[in-house]
C-alpha cells in the first residue's frame, strides 16, 4: 500500500496523482507513457479490445488519495466502504479483463473484495499499529474498551484480539455470501474469484492462533496448490 511505504503523505499523494493522470492514457486518448505497467494496460485495451470502465480506475485511486490524509475510521461500515472502493473496484476491472459484465459476478466480486480488504487491514496491523496508523474503527475499540495509545505500544493484546475477531468474522461472512452467490456467476469469472483463496486461508490462520494478528502468517502449500488449480468455492 502506498500509505505504508512513504514517509510523508505528500509523496504518497504524488504517486497516486500520477496514476490518476494515467487513466486517460489507459482507457482514453492521453499522452503515451513510458511506464511499463501503463504500457501493458494500454496494449490490453488497444490490441486485445478489453473495455475497461474508467470509473473503477478513478474510484480506486481517489479512495486511496482520500485515505492518505484520513484518520481512523469511525465505524465498521467505513472499513467495509473502503474495501469496496479499493479491493472490489480492482476485482470489477479484472472481471472486465475477462469480458465478464454480469450483475451476479459483480455481486460476488463485491463480497470477495470487502473480505479481502478487511483481511489486508488485519495482516498489516503488526506494521501499522507501532507506526501509530490506527485503521481499526473507533466503534470496535469503544466496544472492547481498547486504547489506541496502548495498542500502539503493544499492550492490551487480548482486547486487540477481540477487535480482530470481530473484523475477521465480518470478512468471513462476506466470503460466505460470495459462496452462496457463486453458482449464479458465469464460468469465465472463476479465475477472478480465485483472489479469495488467500483471504480464506489467512482467516483460517487467524482462527488457529486465537486471532492474535502478531503471529506470523506464512502461506502454506495448500495456498499454492489451490491457486495453481485456480479454484475457490
Amino acid at each position: 500500500l502506498v500509505k505504508s511505504v512513504v514517509s510523508q503523505p505528500e509523496v504518497g499523494m504524488m504517486r497516486l496523482a500520477f496514476w490518476r493522470d494515467q487513466v486517460n492514457t489507459i482507457v482514453g486518448d492521453g499522452e503515451r507513457s513510458s511506464h511499463p505497467v501503463v504500457q501493458l494496460l494500454r496494449s490490453v485495451v488497444r490490441d486485445d479490445g478489453v473495455r475497461f470502465t474508467r470509473g473503477w480506475f478513478t474510484r480506486l485511486v481517489d479512495r486511496r488519495m482520500r485515505n492518505m490524509d484520513g484518520g481512523q475510521p469511525a465505524s465498521v461500515a467505513d472499513v467495509e466502504q473502503y474495501a469496496e472502493e479499493t479491493a472490489s473496484s480492482l476485482l470489477y476491472l479484472l472481471l472486465e479483463s475477462h469480458d465478464v459484465r454480469n450483475a451476479d459476478a459483480d455481486h460476488v466480486a463485491s463480497h470477495i473484495g470487502k473480505a479481502s480488504g478487511i483481511a489486508t487491514l488485519l495482516r498489516a496491523l503488526p506494521l501499522t499499529l507501532p507506526a501509530g496508523d490506527i485503521q481499526l474503527p473507533h466503534e470496535l475499540l469503544a466496544k472492547h474498551g481498547a486504547s489506541t495509545e496502548l495498542l500502539r505500544r503493544g499492550d492490551e493484546r487480548d482486547k486487540l484480539s477481540a477487535v480482530v475477531f470481530d473484523l475477521a468474522s465480518l470478512a468471513n461472512a462476506h466470503l460466505e455470501h460470495a459462496r452462496e452467490l457463486l453458482p449464479r456467476a458465469p464460468p469465465p469469472a472463476a479465475p477472478v474469484f480465485s483472489a479469495a483463496i488467500g483471504t480464506d486461508l489467512y482467516l483460517r490462520h487467524l482462527e488457529s492462533v486465537n486471532f492474535d494478528c502478531a503471529v506470523e502468517y506464512r502461506r502454506s502449500v495448500a495456498f499454492y496448490w489451490r491457486l495453481a488449480r485456480g479454484v475457490w468455492r
